[in-house]
């Protein structure tokens, strides 16, 4: 009661009451480091300068005016992880004790939310679309109550990718399979590799997108794997930054899965011919995953095939077949073997050939 104050001071926080004069003059400090002074007018603010350079006003830390209200929220950003939900993000505003959250799907910003911290997080209404937001904060300075920010001027992007389809994974050797997907989205950047482990899942590898060709089929090579063995792969498309290092618009990954047994790569028949003018000699190209090969055959094409050898050697790559009867026509089929701790485990049988 006894402090002498200006004219153009027009509130005094609670907070500061107990402190001097000197301190005091229509502010609130935010931090240790720094005192905001919030005045209304360029008068207000002139002298409020006159003072700190005169001494008048002493401190220590940085001082920083504010004549036009709250600051807008810097730094808005939007992340999703596949979860099927989409968060936003913000720096603080000194002064700030509440957020309106705005958001455009399709036609003009709406009023959404309003929080207390400096995020929010909303389940997705309309997937594979651009979610647009804009923050405002809230606040109360200089006597004033529901001070409320200049809307962003710029948009904070956001948007849900659709879920790759049509995950396929191949053999391709003895411990690596091909994995191959479809997606169409044009602003997909890239796609992560997800593997199954128990109930969990772990991400493996990153492929970046071509995204001048968006229809093409995209395909990668997972290695590292065991022959004989059933794995679980899925896939996740993204959008990023420049640098790939914020994700900020990801597809479900669980969704749409694939299983694939690892097993030896297939092999091809070279020819089939006459041996000793009665019998078939079946020929096919070597597999290096081979601990040996088995041949079936069969009357018909699309008939039922019959295992009529089991060549225990990756490096014979011929079988004779005697059992066969003069022009009748056979078909035969070879498949690779690998022994894996006493286990074989075969490769998908080869094209069919005719003799």
């Amino acid at each position: 009661s006894s402090l002498a104050l200006p004219n153009n001071v027009t509130y005094i926080a609670d907070d500061f009451v107990m402190r001097s004069a000197e301190t005091v003059l229509g502010s609130q400090s935010w931090s240790e480091e720094k005192l905001y002074l919030y005045v209304e007018t360029e008068s207000d603010a002139k002298y409020v300068l006159d003072r700190l350079r005169s001494g008048e006003i002493s401190t220590s830390g940085v001082i920083r005016i504010i004549t036009e209200g709250l600051d807008e929220p810097q730094n808005v950003s939007c992340h999703s992880y596949g979860n099927n939900k989409i968060t936003v993000e913000w720096n603080y505003v000194a002064g700030a004790s509440a957020y309106q959250v705005y958001r455009k799907i399709d036609g003009n910003y709406e009023l959404i939310a309003t929080v207390e911290e400096n995020s929010f997080t909303e389940d997705y209404v309309v997937n594979n679309y651009l979610y647009l937001y804009k923050i405002k904060a809230v606040g109360s300075v200089y006597g004033k109550t529901e001070v409320v920010s200049a809307t962003m001027g710029w948009d904070a992007i956001g948007s849900r990718i659709s879920d790759v389809r049509n995950i396929h994974a191949v053999p391709l050797r003895r411990n690596a399979v091909t994995l191959s997907w479809n997606s169409k989205d044009s602003y997909v950047d890239g796609y992560i590799i997800y593997q199954k482990s128990g109930n969990s899942w772990k991400k493996i590898k990153q492929v970046s997108a071509d995204r001048s060709n968006t229809a093409a089929k995209k395909s990668t090579t997972i290695t590292g794997l065991t022959c004989g063995k059933n794995y679980t792969f899925a896939v996740q498309a993204y959008h990023a930054d420049a640098q790939e290092s914020n994700l900020y618009a990801c597809s479900q990954y669980t969704t749409y899965t694939t299983t694939v047994l690892v097993r030896p790569a297939a092999t091809t028949i070279q020819k089939i011919t006459k041996y000793q003018g009665v019998s078939n000699k079946v020929q096919w190209n070597a597999s290096k995953d081979a601990s040996g090969y088995v041949v079936y055959r069969s009357t018909s094409k699309n008939g039922t095939y019959q295992r009529v050898a089991v060549i225990k050697s990756g490096a014979k790559l011929y079988y004779i077949d005697k059992n066969v009867k003069s022009g009748k026509k056979y078909y035969y089929k070879v498949a690779v073997y690998r022994n894996v701790n006493g286990k074989n485990v075969k490769s998908k049988v080869s094209t069919a050939v005719a003799k």
